[in-house]
């Protein structure tokens, strides 16, 4: 807000030039005193108050011609000569004021010319370099407001631009899960299962309906991401019947903790791939959440072959856990890391590690923002 628009500005501006008038007073009343002078202290407070005050009234009239009239861009003579004229006019105003200020009260005995011919004569430079020192402090406002303007449009362009990724990211996550629900689908309707294709296909307008969520956050609860996952697990269930098993080992002080939204499916996607349709018999599949320290840590394995031999990551790396990698750096930076190992009894695990937030710190840094 210019400083000219706001009464409350220059009201604070005039009470913070009483202020220093004030403290101008003291001094001057300790300095009559050692010297063995006696002032009386209602003059010397009256004289040096209504001073600063005229001082600190014409501020926002410094500041408002130092805005219409630019010293900051290409050199031209009017400005300056305004500027000097402006610096005049503000000596004998100032000083004009601030003497009928003085002369007014009853028990000054002096005239208005006195008290005015004497503040010329002895503050008329010191005035006229003040005047230019309001306008170096406007100009030192003004590009410290542009700065921080510009830093903020920075920060929110690079937000914006962060977002959009990380929304890409997740449109393009959202075929490659329709594409891979269809195709149990596929094989369910060549068993000729008519109930679980409708049963699936159900579960699978549920899903649809949250991955195709616009609005839903990046982020969003473990507790939130689990039950999403147990719709996606359902279908994975009828397809495979009685060969799959899901186990959880969620730690309950993780269920709060923030997540990023569908960023298990793709690792599950994977296991489901990997661990068990591309292998005869029984299969696994383990789900795990737990805290170490500022860190949060989440995990599925399978128990298919595992990553040693370099081949399953290399293949495994499609469009799901490309871009899993690419969200996590987008929102977490240096502060993530996803790993890719095998078990000691054969299988494959995937953990990702990333800060260890809750929702409740979510809602109090969001009460925070808006208080400030």
């Amino acid at each position: 807000m210019k400083i000219w628009k706001s009464p409350a500005a220059w009201l604070l501006l005039i009470g913070l030039g009483a202020a220093i008038g004030l403290m101008d007073a003291s001094q001057a009343y300790l300095s009559y005193g050692a010297l063995g002078r006696r002032v009386p202290w209602s003059r010397i407070l009256l004289v040096n108050v209504s001073y600063w005050t005229t001082f600190a009234a014409l501020v926002p009239a410094v500041f408002f011609l130092a805005d219409r009239f630019r010293l900051d861009g290409p050199f031209r003579v009017r400005r300056i000569v305004v500027h000097t004229v402006a610096a005049f006019a503000f000596v004998l105003v100032h000083f004009g004021v601030a003497a009928f200020i003085v002369v007014s009260r009853p028990q000054i005995d002096e005239a208005v010319w006195t008290r005015f011919f004497n503040l010329l004569r002895n503050y008329s430079a010191g005035n006229f370099l003040q005047y230019w020192a309001i306008v170096v402090i406007f100009y030192t406002i003004h590009y410290y407001h542009e700065a921080r303007h510009t830093e903020l449009q920075a920060a929110q362009l690079q937000a914006s631009l962060t977002d959009a990724r990380l929304q890409a990211l997740r449109s393009q996550m959202n075929p490659h899960f329709l594409f891979n629900t269809l195709n149990t689908i596929s094989v369910l309707a060549q068993k000729g299962d008519q109930r679980a294709v409708v049963e699936t296909l159900s579960r699978l307008s549920d899903l649809m309906r949250a991955t195709l969520d616009d609005k839903r956050p990046q982020e969003i609860a473990l507790s939130e991401e689990l039950e999403f996952l147990d719709s996606y697990l359902e279908i994975q269930r009828t397809r495979f019947a009685d060969r799959l098993t899901v186990n959880y080992r969620i730690a309950p002080e993780t269920r709060d903790a923030l997540v990023p939204s569908m960023i298990l499916q793709p690792l599950l996607e994977n296991a489901v791939r990997y661990g068990v349709s591309e292998h005869c018999g029984q299969a696994s599949i383990t789900i795990g959440a737990g805290s170490d320290g500022d860190t949060l840590r989440l995990w599925v394995c399978d128990s298919g072959p595992g990553f040693g031999s370099g081949a399953r990551l290399t293949n495994a790396k499609g469009i799901g856990l490309t871009n899993t990698e690419a969200r996590l750096r987008q929102l977490y930076g240096s502060s993530q890391q996803i790993e890719y190992g095998t078990l000691d009894m054969s299988g494959g695990i995937v953990t990702i590690s990333v800060p260890f937030r809750t929702t409740g710190l979510r809602k109090v840094t969001a009460w925070v923002g808006n208080a400030v």
